[in-house]
């Protein structure tokens, strides 16, 4: 299993334009059992996203 802790590097607004595709990007990996959870961090920083592995 992965842990990956992302980090924003771009302004919340520039992320927000992007949010359905990459809501739709996860869900793909979802549906493949391939990643076991994901959210966002609080404050409003980056991601966690957990991932299987081979």
């Amino acid at each position: 299993m992965f842990i990956i802790d992302l980090n924003y590097i771009i302004a919340l607004e520039e992320l927000d334009e992007h949010m359905a595709d990459h809501v739709k990007y996860l869900s793909k990996y979802y549906k493949k059992n391939i990643l076991v959870a994901s959210g966002r961090k609080v404050p409003r920083s980056g991601g966690i996203i957990l991932a299987m592995a081979a």
